[in-house]
């Protein structure tokens, strides 16, 4: 009868320390998923700032487009919107009188 309520005792305490064992394995999985999800979230805020970072322009590419702008609103520069209207009416004309006149669907 010892040597079996011994036995019995052994197999409870190797029960309780498997059983241990498999908690603190969850606890490190969940643990680690909890670390791995903060990473994600972290990296794609970073990657949210650094596209509207990109979409941002500086200073000095403001600059440079209030000018370019100033210029071509400017009717009496040679280089403004006349200068901009011309070239694209030209460009439309050469388009039409290179593009065939009889274009059909073919048989």
């Amino acid at each position: 009868m010892i040597y079996l309520e011994k036995m019995r005792k052994e197999a409870e305490i190797a029960d309780a320390k498997e059983k241990e064992k498999q908690r603190k394995k969850k606890e490190a999985c969940f643990a680690n998923a909890e670390f791995v999800q903060k990473q994600i979230v972290e990296k794609e805020a970073q990657a949210a700032a650094k596209r509207a970072a990109q979409v941002q322009m500086s200073d000095t590419e403001k600059q440079f487009n209030k000018e370019k702008l100033e210029r071509a609103m400017d009717p009496s520069r040679a280089d403004g919107l006349q200068a901009l209207l011309s070239k694209k009416r030209s460009e439309y004309r050469q388009m039409h009188s290179n593009r065939p006149k009889n274009v059909g669907l073919p048989c």
